[in-house]
């Protein structure tokens, strides 16, 4: 019990020391304290360090390991909570949104749409509409990169609708902005 913990006060430090931009510091502790659980067959916190080094390998722009690390996260998802399961969508949506763009692939940006899908569902039943918000906004970048222009407003105007029943200033720029740029393609689209 008592390594468990040590190992868990390790992955918590980890997340902090990556928050200050010292992803390979952060990724050795990950990588340290995995083995440990998997060698008690601690899932959940299997789950949770596999989602921190998912995390931690993004910021270090390594999106195919990311990638990897998400999915290892999410075959445990019973051992997770809605939102952290929720996230792992998100943020694979992204991982194929920006794979999308800069490898200039279509694919990529229907399984980004399925991955944002799959999040905004979860934020929906869970009301957690700030995040929402987000999620929508990025669902009509996707549309906007397959030129799907009325679908990219559609979504985005749905963004800007959860930002005002949430009253958050969080996400409202990142919408109004999204719109904006929408809007924009539309006209020159007439």
């Amino acid at each position: 019990q008592d390594s468990t913990l040590y190992f868990q006060q390790q992955v918590a430090q980890a997340a902090l020391i990556m928050r200050q931009s010292d992803n390979q510091s952060a990724l050795q502790i990950f990588l340290s304290a995995l083995p440990y659980f998997e060698k008690q067959k601690d899932f959940k916190n299997q789950a949770i360090t596999f989602y921190q080094l998912a995390i931690c390998h993004y910021f270090l722009n390594r999106r195919s390991v990311s990638e990897d690390y998400f999915l290892k996260a999410y075959q445990l998802k019973d051992f997770l909570s809605a939102r952290l399961q929720t996230k792992i969508f998100q943020n694979l949506g992204t991982i194929n949104l920006e794979e999308g763009m800069s490898q200039k692939r279509t694919d990529l940006f229907y399984k980004a749409i399925e991955n944002y899908e799959e999040a905004s569902a979860i934020y929906l039943k869970e009301n957690q509409l700030t995040e929402l918000s987000l999620c929508q906004s990025l669902l009509g970048e996707a549309y906007i990169q397959l030129k799907d222009y009325p679908k990219a407003l559609e979504v985005i105007n749905g963004a800007v609708n959860y930002w005002k029943q949430a009253q958050s200033d969080l996400y409202l720029a990142f919408a109004l902005i999204k719109k904006s740029s929408v809007l924009n393609l539309l006209n020159d689209n007439v």
